[in-house]
């Protein structure tokens, strides 16, 4: 399926009654494996350059938007200009001017 046919058929998008951060905790989880996995396979550089940023759990460090800075979740959707990320809030965040933390538990 192309997709012009998934977004015309709204398989993108997520009801908001299923974006809640304890539905999402097992997808942390599981990236979690998969970023270790990376990181262990690859040089840092390159494993940084190509982690899928879906499940991961971020904090934003620095921003052109002060309302965003400090605000952590989990990343539920990974466009080319912004992160959808499960707080108690959901909210989408502009990845021009930012700087996030990633957390890779051990």
């Amino acid at each position: 399926m192309s997709n012009r046919k998934g977004k015309s058929r709204n398989l993108y998008n997520l009801p908001e009654t299923s974006k809640t951060f304890t539905l999402f905790k097992p997808l942390n989880t599981h990236w979690n494996t998969y970023a270790r996995t990376l990181l262990n396979d690859l040089k840092l550089k390159k494993a940084v350059s190509i982690v899928d940023l879906t499940g991961c759990l971020i904090q934003v460090l620095r921003g052109r938007c002060p309302a965003y800075v400090g605000v952590s979740g989990i990343v539920i959707k990974n466009t080319k200009n912004a992160l959808t990320v499960i707080t108690d809030q959901n909210i989408t965040i502009s990845k021009r001017y930012m700087c996030i933390c990633a957390n890779i538990n051990s």
